[in-house]
């Protein structure tokens, strides 16, 4: 019988209990798809990191599942695999650079040691876009329980690894009311290639973001930090609205796990380059005794 060694991290957040919790396999080489599948259902997280080889001095390649299946980038992910990285002292010493081989592509992190944690930044290995999404502010009132006078101008996709369907409401107290109606998901969203719902409120002036966000199709109702949909999110109201800079997204206190992301957009020559950065805890150590 193998064993293999993971462990569990609160990321987005400097608090143990808090954050989006992450499971970390650190010797998962030779595992099959359906091995990785079938452990991350059972760890039954929003997402479960596999490490299948060191792939040079400071980079490793990862495989990312969620519940209900395999996603080629993923923030939360991203940044607590970096950080726990650094925990094991696995990365060369001096060392703050290192980079994660994603499905999406390689994703370069730059970490940070303080004094009692440290945050991991990584620079999405997408370009962001967006488009028009096919749901209107009624789709949205029947499948968060708003009136549709909540919804601000029309929904749309972003994307800057995973696309996500974006929706901003006029204030926070609206955002924290709402209350997914499953069947009327199913209704629109249940089939589309783009399944998962990310609403928010947005203060230019403070460049804060209040996010919720909702992903049924993978086997989870509602992530307390998504950090592929805050790179989606900055991403695209930099190139929709000229929003470039950095934000401070809060997202999770609804489901009682508050979670603090960074994330920003900033121009590079003719491209636009969106990172997202947080801290992470380290919370157990365990082994998983897979069944031969």
């Amino acid at each position: 019988m193998r064993t293999l060694t993971y462990y569990t991290l609160d990321v987005f957040t400097q608090t143990a209990f808090t954050g989006n919790p992450l499971a970390v396999f650190v010797d998962a080489q030779g595992l099959s798809d359906q091995q990785m599948q079938q452990i991350a259902r059972e760890m039954n997280l929003s997402e479960t990191v596999f490490i299948t080889e060191k792939a040079g001095d400071a980079a490793w390649s990862v495989r990312i599942f969620m519940p209900q299946g395999e996603i080629p980038f993923a923030g939360h992910p991203t940044v607590g695999t970096a950080v726990l990285l650094d925990y094991l002292e696995w990365l060369p010493e001096g060392a703050d650079k290192l980079v994660l081989n994603e499905q999406v592509g390689p994703v370069p992190i730059v970490i940070e040691r303080g004094a009692d944690s440290v945050k991991a930044t990584l620079r999405s290995a997408v370009t962001p876009t967006y488009k028009t999404s096919h749901l209107t502010a009624q789709s949205v009132s029947e499948m968060m329980g708003l009136a549709s006078d909540a919804v601000v101008g029309e929904p749309w996709v972003g994307n800057s690894g995973v696309p996500y369907q974006l929706v901003q409401l006029s204030n926070s107290q609206q955002l924290e009311s709402v209350q997914l109606d499953l069947a009327a998901w199913r209704a629109h969203l249940g089939t589309d290639a783009v399944p998962d719902l990310c609403l928010f409120v947005a203060d230019k002036a403070n460049q804060t973001i209040h996010m919720r966000m909702f992903c049924p199709a993978c086997g989870v109702l509602e992530d307390p930090a998504t950090g592929s949909a805050a790179a989606a999110l900055v991403g695209s109201l930099a190139l929709r609205n000229g929003w470039f800079g950095t934000w401070q997204i809060a997202q999770g206190a609804e489901i009682g796990r508050p979670s603090l992301i960074e994330a920003g957009t900033e121009r590079v020559g003719q491209e636009s380059i969106v990172s997202v950065g947080g801290h992470a805890v380290v919370v157990a150590r365990g082994e998983l005794m897979l069944p031969t």
